[in-house]
């Protein structure tokens, strides 16, 4: 059979070149990768106490016990021989494994002696290629992965829905991997009637202050404008549009948001609906206030004094003194872009 064939040509070739075989896993995605590895390796296998099944990337560092004749029929593999799991390689030298890819269709990693020889054989491998990051992609339901990764010196990174994401410096010094979601985003509208000059406020069941504006946290790849809109609608059931950014607030070590950061973006809106119909679950009360009052009732928070303070200078010497203007660019990233936030300028 080819498989056969080839697993005698690889074993004579092993002894004689001393290398590492890497080349042949593509021929060998469509045989069974047991019968194939086992016509390779069942004795270097097992005078080695290494598996004879092992992942698509497989480095057998083989060498001829002295006075063998490079023309055995097998290859005799030292103890410090070993297996390395499959991975991609990123731009920051860094190698990226699929955990779930690595133990499908392939019984023997259930072992966790086994498994733990591969994390170990890649960790090495990995310092010898130079690279600086191994990183390891496990879904919840491969989780017995976890402890032998975190005994093999992984850490956790993050954890997103069902997936969580383990990470090795391999780098000299302290590591250079960022950390996971510093900030969270929060925005909210300042959805001001510039006729009357009042401002749309809301009683929020689950905060500190009284009186606030509308708003909430930002979904993934949705932009500040319309986040405010969205929660401006979703709490009030007042429809709006955006205007500007006119404020925003950094905080460290938010309480109840397990000591994240804080970003709070204050966009202006203008109301194109004015009838409310409140959401119960997250509002207590919501009204049109006026501004004068957010300004001069101490009941207020700092944030929103300012705020209203910003938005009264705006209706006097135009919102263009106060506004930060949003404008779409097109990103070094190939079919994509990004919003750019600035004061407007004149040019000559």
């Amino acid at each position: 059979m080819l498989h056969s064939t080839i697993s005698r040509h690889l074993c004579g070739n092993l002894h004689k070149n001393m290398t590492v075989v890497r080349f042949f896993t593509n021929i060998t995605r469509s045989l069974p990768h047991s019968t194939f590895f086992n016509s390779i390796c069942t004795s270097c296998a097992k005078r080695s106490n290494l598996p004879t099944v092992c992942s698509r990337t497989i480095d057998w560092k083989a060498c001829n016990t002295p006075g063998q004749s490079s023309k055995s029929s097998y290859c005799s593999a030292p103890s410090d021989a070993f297996i390395v799991l499959d991975g991609d390689t990123d731009r920051f030298g860094g190698v990226r494994i699929n955990v779930e890819q690595q133990l499908r269709g392939n019984s023997l990693f259930m072992s966790p002696e086994i498994l733990k020889k591969a994390l170990l054989g890649t960790i090495s491998q990995c310092r010898t290629e130079g690279r600086t990051t191994i990183w390891l992609e496990i879904p919840a339901h491969c989780g017995q992965v976890i402890p032998l990764a975190a005994d093999a010196g992984f850490i956790f990174h993050h954890a997103e829905g069902h997936l969580i994401m383990m990470y090795q410096w391999l780098g000299e010094g302290e590591t250079k991997v960022p950390d996971y979601a510093t900030h969270q985003i929060g925005v909210s509208g300042f959805v001001l009637d510039e006729e009357s000059e009042r401002v749309l406020m809301v009683q929020d069941k689950h905060r500190l202050a009284r009186w606030k504006f509308p708003g909430g946290f930002s979904k993934l790849s949705e932009d500040f404008n319309e986040t405010a809109v969205r929660e401006v609608h979703e709490e009030t059931g007042i429809d709006a549009e955006f205007c500007s950014i006119l404020a925003f607030r950094q905080q460290h070590l938010m309480p109840h948001s397990f000591d994240r950061s804080d970003i709070y973006v204050v966009c202006r809106l203008k109301p194109v609906t004015f009838d409310l119909n409140i959401c119960s679950e997250e509002l207590v009360d919501a009204k049109w206030m006026d501004l004068e009052g957010l300004l001069t009732d101490e009941v207020h928070t700092h944030l929103t004094r300012e705020v209203a303070r910003l938005a009264k200078h705006g209706l006097r010497m135009g919102f263009e003194t106060v506004d930060i203007s949003m404008r779409e660019l097109q990103s070094v990233y190939k079919g994509k872009t990004y919003k750019l936030f600035t004061r407007p300028c004149s040019t000559d």
